[in-house]
């Protein structure tokens, strides 16, 4: 059985390539890194997919 668990940060004014490396660093078992462009193009929504005891990162978008 998988486990999956979404976090999703807001953030405002950072760098998608920047927060993508450090949550990569945080955890070995992330699989998937996508971001969303809000209506506000300052506003980004980060979606990060972790599951269960997969150790290494699939796809990144």
């Amino acid at each position: 059985m998988k486990a999956k668990i979404l976090l999703i940060l807001h953030v405002t004014g950072k760098n998608f390539e920047d927060i993508q490396q450090i949550l990569l660093r945080c955890s070995s078992h992330i699989v998937r890194v996508s971001m969303n462009e809000s209506k506000i193009k300052s506003e980004r929504t980060f979606r990060v997919q972790q599951l269960g005891n997969s150790p290494r990162v699939q796809s990144l978008f």
